[in-house]
């Protein structure tokens, strides 16, 4: 005994079933035996008939959970979750000859069934199950992947295999189930989880679910193969749907695709974790109705508990001669497709004309007022970060407020929250941001930079390249030092340019107009739109 009060913990144990096979009515050979003892949750793996079971007139057709043959199929080396009671599987037995089954009934409506998946377009076979399920009046269909079948094949594959789970139908909701283990072998081989339905795809690279950190949300006394990882692909609550056509109604828009809840979650016992946000964009493809002009979509938005909505990086695309709407994210909620054509009075005969619409209509620059834009204005440092952050999907309002010049009630300030969170803004060095000072070209060009990496849009610029890209410019030695590589990357990705071939204006303040070109293009040269 040391010196302190010592509590000890009653430690639980899960209680084990086991899974037993009846010969029901065979008149020869043996039934199989499954040693193994499984908790609920397990993966079973049914066996064949290893034992040569015959019956005089009839051939084996599997297993049934059910003497009379109305119960669910299980055909050898399907795979089914334990629950919480003895499982017995009864053998299945068809007249021979009649091609008529000894165990007569009106309609077999199994609600599990063998299915297969493809990686990199390879069909593999019996290596998960589909069952299909009425939940609070919507239809689920869930497909659960064999571990070991599928961390088999996929470690024999090459790095950064796609692993396509197709789940047809019309269900309301559809998920792919696998376990930690699974998805540790997918990290670890860098590949990428694609759950395609009829109406959207879902391609997920598994580092994205970062297990080993979900792993130490549950604790030390679970495994890896405790956790069930769950990738769900679901119409929205009727709630929201609500929620959006009323806002759309208030902002003159219109809704091409109605709401699609896209979300990971992670469940050990009675705890879930929600996987809601990634370190890098997470593609879905949401398909476009076949009576939708594919020229009239402006954006996605995600669609807030609260109705807010806000742009997420949006383009269309085709696949297979059908039109989708590919929309790319750092976070996992419902999203919605949206036609909201906006044209600003003041920028008709204006240079920039083009992206400031384009940027307006997809909710990532507002006007002024009465329909203008005040394109030649120049803009402040707020506003600026205001801008990438809606500009890159971001959320507002994540992260702390480090800046003791920016009010918590300024409406900027959730943006500057989420800027300097995701490192796109870190201030004057002295506690202080300036958010109403005039941002300069070369202040914009470091932020600008920063976003890129984000974007993953490679551009870095070396020393001596740096000094060869700035040397076209007479005026580049007025640029501050600490601007001049991100000045460099800008300039190399061709976001950016000089205000002539010969001048940089590093220290020129910078318009709205220039600005709406600008995060156009980042979002252009990354693919984003």
């Amino acid at each position: 005994m040391e010196d302190e009060d010592v509590t000890l913990y009653a430690k639980w144990k899960t209680d084990s079933y086991t899974v037993n096979y009846d010969g029901n009515g065979s008149t020869g050979g043996t039934v199989p035996t499954d040693s193994n003892s499984y908790e609920p949750g397990d993966m079973v793996t049914v066996l064949g008939n290893t034992g040569g079971l015959t019956k005089s007139g009839c051939s084996f057709e599997g297993w049934n959970t059910k003497t009379d043959g109305t119960g669910i199929n299980r055909t050898a080396g399907a795979i089914f979750i334990m629950e919480d009671e003895d499982v017995t599987l009864y053998a299945k037995w068809a007249d021979v000859g009649s091609g008529r089954r000894s165990h007569r009934h009106k309609k077999e409506t199994p609600s599990e069934e063998d299915m297969s998946v493809t990686v990199n377009g390879q069909a593999q076979q019996q290596v998960a199950i589909v069952s299909t399920e009425t939940r609070n009046g919507r239809t689920v269909s869930t497909v659960i992947l064999d571990t070991e079948k599928m961390s088999e094949t996929v470690n024999s594959g090459q790095d950064g295999s796609k692993v396509t789970v197709p789940i047809t139908g019309t269900a309301d909701v559809a998920v792919s189930k696998l376990n930690g283990d699974l998805i540790k072998v997918m990290e670890n081989k860098q590949t990428v989880m694609e759950i395609k339905t009829d109406q959207a795809t879902y391609t997920l690279p598994a580092q994205q679910i970062d297990i080993d950190a979900v792993y130490s949300e549950f604790g030390r006394d679970v495994s890896l193969s405790d956790i069930t990882v769950s990738i769900e692909i679901a119409k929205t609550s009727e709630e929201k749907v609500k929620i959006i056509e009323d806002t759309a109604s208030e902002g003159n828009f219109s809704i091409v695709v109605p709401p699609v809840d896209f979300s990971v979650k992670c469940t050990c016992g009675d705890k879930t974790v929600d996987i809601s946000s990634f370190n890098s964009y997470v593609q879905r493809a949401v398909a476009i109705p076949d009576d939708a002009d594919p020229s009239k979509i402006t954006t996605a938005v995600v669609v807030d508990p609260d109705g807010t909505l806000r742009h997420v990086p949006t383009k269309v695309i085709v696949i297979d001669g059908k039109y989708y709407a590919q929309i790319n994210s750092l976070t996992n909620s419902s999203y919605s497709v949206i036609w909201n054509p906006v044209e600003f009075e003041d920028v008709i005969d204006h240079w920039a004309k083009e992206a400031v619409n384009d940027m307006g209509s997809r909710m990532i620059i507002s006007g002024v007022g009465k329909n203008r834009f005040d394109p030649d204005r120049e803009i402040t440092r707020a506003e600026f970060a205001a801008i990438i952050a809606r500009g890159l999907g971001l959320k507002p309002g994540q992260g702390n407020n480090p800046f003791e010049d920016v009010n918590e009630d300024a409406w900027y300030c959730d943006f500057v929250r989420t800027s300097a969170e995701y490192g796109i803004i870190s201030g004057y060095g002295n506690g202080k941001f300036g958010p109403m000072d005039k941002i300069t070209r070369e202040q914009a060009m470091v932020m600008i930079e920063r976003a890129m990496k984000i974007c993953e849009l490679e551009s870095e610029a070396g020393e001596d390249e740096t000094e060869s890209l700035l040397a076209a410019f007479d005026d580049s030695g007025q640029a501050a030092k600490w601007a001049k590589e991100s000045m460099a990357a800008c300039i190399k990705s061709d976001i950016i340019s000089g205000k002539s071939s010969t001048m940089l204006g590093p220290k020129d303040k910078i318009t709205r107009a220039e600005v709406a070109v600008i995060i156009r293009r980042l979002l252009q040269k990354s693919s984003l739109i």
